[in-house]
Formats: structure tokens, sequence, C-alpha cells
């Protein structure tokens, strides 16, 4: 039974993916040339060629006219953009949203209380003194800048790339709830969770988070509420 095109570039696409995801290859560096490849794979040059066109849509490579493919850098952005995209056409709302920081960023704090630096920690109070300033300057968009920063720097605080990488996919999605809350939300519930990380209490830090996340899903049904008026 012969091949078809279809599943001999789903192979070198993946063949090639699991090398490139794997080290074999190094990020900035450039594949071999597709001659070369199609030796190597055993398979003809147009069926290389469509594979990379498949891995550039991936986001792995970079394909310019007359030179050799490029392994991308790791970037999340093209990742975080696609959820973006995938969340909205969902019509997930920010109440799933909650849901999803609720499992999340309860255990994220705890975390983030038990591991922080003094960095981590002058980071935080930066961004919750940012907050503040915005809110009695009346710049909503400066305070919802700042609060989504909050809780991406206090999953940087973690250590834990995982989780950074997780809080900045879901920094954009955040931006809705935020607009929604930040005008009512006070900086306060920001402190108690500073506070928390200061003592390096985990404990402490999950109830603070928890309650936080229990007053924002309370701010986005007054304001769905008031939207139904």
């Amino acid at each position: 039974m012969r091949t078809s095109r279809t599943d001999l570039v789903e192979r070198v696409v993946e063949q090639l993916r699991e090398k490139i995801l794997g080290g074999t290859f190094e990020h900035g560096s450039s594949l071999p040339a597709e001659s070369t490849l199609a030796q190597y794979l055993g398979v003809s040059r147009p069926v290389v060629r469509e594979a990379m066109r498949v891995l550039s849509a991936q986001g792995l490579i970079e394909v310019c006219q007359g030179k050799r493919a490029q392994i991308k850098s790791a970037d999340p952005q093209a990742s975080i953009d696609a959820l973006t995209v995938f969340f909205n056409l969902s019509k997930a709302s920010p109440l799933d949203l909650i849901e999803v920081r609720r499992v999340l960023e309860v255990e994220l704090a705890a975390l983030a209380a038990q591991r922080a630096t003094k960095d981590d920690l002058k980071a935080l109070e930066n961004t919750n003194e940012a907050l503040k300033a915005a809110k009695a300057s009346s710049k909503l968009e400066d305070a919802v800048e700042a609060d989504v920063a909050f809780h991406q720097r206090l999953a940087q605080a973690t250590g834990n790339r995982a989780f950074i990488l997780v809080m900045q996919t879901l920094g954009s999605l955040l931006l809705e709830s935020v607009q929604k809350t930040a005008s009512r939300c006070s900086a306060d519930v920001h402190e108690a969770i500073i506070e928390a990380v200061r003592e390096h209490d985990p404990d402490k830090c999950r109830k603070a988070m928890y309650k936080h996340i229990l007053e924002t899903e309370r701010l986005l049904l007054e304001n769905d509420g008031d939207s139904d008026v």
C-alpha cells in the first residue's frame, strides 16, 4: 500500500517537530538544506517544503526566500494570541474564567508565599502602588494594567516557569473581568496578599487570594445584573 503525500508530510512534520522541541536543533540555528533533509528523511523535496510551511504556521521555524529555515526562539506570544482567540470564539464568560482562577491562583499564591524573594516582594508592592495611583487619578486603563501585572508578578514569585507561562497566557483573558471590576475593587485586597507573602505564610496567602477571587466574582455578578436593567 502506497503512503499518501499527506501522510508523508505529517510524518516529516512530526519528526522535525520532535527534534526541534527536543533540542536537536538549537533556537536561532538553521535547519539543514531541503535536499539534505529530503535524503535523510527518505522523502522528496516537495514533501519537505510542504512540511516546512506547516512548521512555520505552527510558529516553530521561520522560512525566508532563498535561505535555509531558521528555528524560532521560544516565544509564548503566539500561544497567548491563539488561546485568546479560542477563548473568545468559545464564548466563555469572565465567570467561567473565575472558576479557573479559583483553582489555579489560590494554590499559586500559597506557593508564592513560600518562595518569594525580597525582589519579588518589592515588585508586588510596586504594582499595587501603581494600582492605587491609577485609581486615585481615575485612570482606569492604567489601573487595569497594574491589576493584571500584580497577578503576573505573583506567578513569577513562585519561580515555576509553567505558572509564569500560564499567567502570561491568562493575562489578556483577565482584561475583560478586570475592566468590569477595577473601578470598584479595592487595592486593599492585594495588600492582604502582599502581607501574607511578606510573612511567608502560605495558608494566609491562600485565604487572601480566595477572598479576592470571591470578591471579584461578586462584582462581576453585580455588573451583569446591572447590564440587564
